[in-house]
């Protein structure tokens, strides 16, 4: 289900990096992309792809003083780290992966490739965001439209989003997006055709 949303992921990641950006003061900005998938083929191809814009792993693969180092690496006031593809368990939770600058001029783009663990795309999804930081965060879920294995996997997403938002009444209040609330945008590209895969 991932595989079919490289292309995907790759072109969109590779947009948002290569296209000038200004933010609010006319400061130009440098957006850092964060691409959580599920599996070690679909992680690696993502790695590969990237590899221009010096991508680093944050998986469990790699040891703990390894993902520490590409953490820091990426979260360097710098353009030299502009990708962090990893995955949702390891990378959704106790991580601080927002815009640290002042004016922000690094802001994040966040790419989830779906699949059914609702719980941990929920908190991986929140590693860019946090109260009272000037910073920007966009997230993007890649899903297709056609199939029944793609169509229940969105829908349990948003059937475990309302029961997250029911449950969880201080986040709720305190302005937490759960995936029932996302915003939908529609791609019709060939790329999440099956032919061109």
């Amino acid at each position: 289900i991932q595989k079919a949303k490289i292309k995907a992921a790759i072109r969109v990641a590779t947009e948002i990096i290569t296209t000038p950006r200004f933010n609010s003061l006319g400061q130009h900005v440098h957006p850092k992309v964060i691409i959580f998938a599920s599996y070690y083929e679909v992680i690696d191809q993502l790695l590969t792809e990237l590899q221009d814009y010096n991508p680093v792993e944050l998986t469990g693969r790699i040891s703990e003083k390894q993902r520490e180092r590409n953490v820091a690496a990426f979260q360097e006031l710098s353009t030299r780290v502009n990708v962090l593809i990893g995955n949702p368990v390891v990378g959704g939770v106790g991580l601080n992966l927002h815009d640290l600058t002042k004016n922000g001029t690094l802001p994040r783009a966040m790419y989830l490739l779906l699949d059914y663990r609702a719980n941990e795309a929920v908190q991986a999804l929140d590693r860019t965001t946090r109260d009272g930081l000037s910073g920007k965060s966009y997230v993007r879920i890649f899903y297709g439209i056609t199939g029944s294995t793609e169509s229940s996997i969105i829908n349990a997403f948003i059937d475990k989003g309302k029961v997250m938002r029911e449950m969880t009444h201080e986040q709720t209040l305190s302005g937490a997006i759960f995936p029932d609330q996302f915003e939908d945008e529609f791609e019709d590209k060939d790329e999440f055709r099956p032919s061109s895969l």
